[in-house]
């Protein structure tokens, strides 16, 4: 696994602390506190870089930053997902099953984030 030196590539976006924005899917109660200064680069095919944004709360947050694809066909996917969810909740039978959601953040039509599933490879 490679690492990019955030501060290296990025300073102005490294140096960005206290920010007033919440931590994506922390429903806007965790504002951001600072950016790890290490993005891991994934080895797959479209070297997807891990990054770990760090909230006021205390704890580290893990999101994969994905360029060079359509983040929003993930994004409209979970969508899919949650109405799924809505739908088997509604049945005594199906009640206990649910598929998981993660939070996708599209940046632009070719980047976003993606949270980290944690305990996965």
């Amino acid at each position: 696994m490679a690492i990019i030196n955030l501060q290296t590539v990025a300073p102005d976006f490294f140096n960005q602390k206290n920010l007033s924005i919440s931590v994506p899917g922390t429903s806007h109660s965790t504002k951001i506190l600072s950016f790890d200064s290490r993005l891991k680069v994934l080895r797959t095919e479209i070297h997807p870089r891990f990054l770990t944004i760090f909230g006021e709360d205390g704890k580290e947050y893990h999101f994969l930053l994905k360029g060079n694809c359509n983040i929003r066909i993930d994004y409209r996917i979970m969508q899919f997902f949650s109405l799924l969810n809505s739908i088997l909740s509604t049945s005594h039978a199906t009640s206990k099953l649910s598929i998981t959601e993660l939070t996708i953040i599209p940046l632009s039509r070719t980047s976003g984030l993606i949270s980290w599933v944690e305990n996965s490879e």
